[in-house]
């Protein structure tokens, strides 16, 4: 959700002249977006550039909450459902829900109007 960006950066219609200048505007309008650029970025790689920091996001963990069996036709299925949870560098914690939640409602809305 974090590289919608990119696809908005290489539109000619938009007023910005930079890239920096595109994520800033959006990431006004919708802090949680630079919660996903932090996700992004620690998704794959090991840490963030502190320079390129964008959310505050210090890690991410997930704990198994549950286990959820499926009998019936075929192969019984186990599955264990994990509750995701952003920490921040100030201590504070989200669950990764709400933040995805957050940013997928911003997108629509914005898409919408278009």
């Amino acid at each position: 959700m974090w590289h919608v960006l990119e696809w908005i950066e290489q539109d000619e219609a938009h007023p910005w002249n930079t890239k920096a200048a595109v994520r800033a505007h959006f990431e006004n309008l919708c802090s949680d977006l630079g919660v996903m650029h932090d996700i992004a970025t620690l998704g794959k790689h090991v840490s963030i550039d502190p320079t390129r920091d964008r959310g505050g996001v210090r890690d991410g963990e997930g704990e198994t909450n549950a286990v959820v069996l499926h009998f019936g036709a075929g192969v019984p299925i186990m599955e264990r459902p994990i509750d995701f949870v952003v920490t921040f560098k100030d201590g504070r914690q989200r669950p990764l829900r709400e933040v995805f939640n957050a940013v997928y409602r911003f997108w629509f809305m914005f898409f919408e109007g278009r």
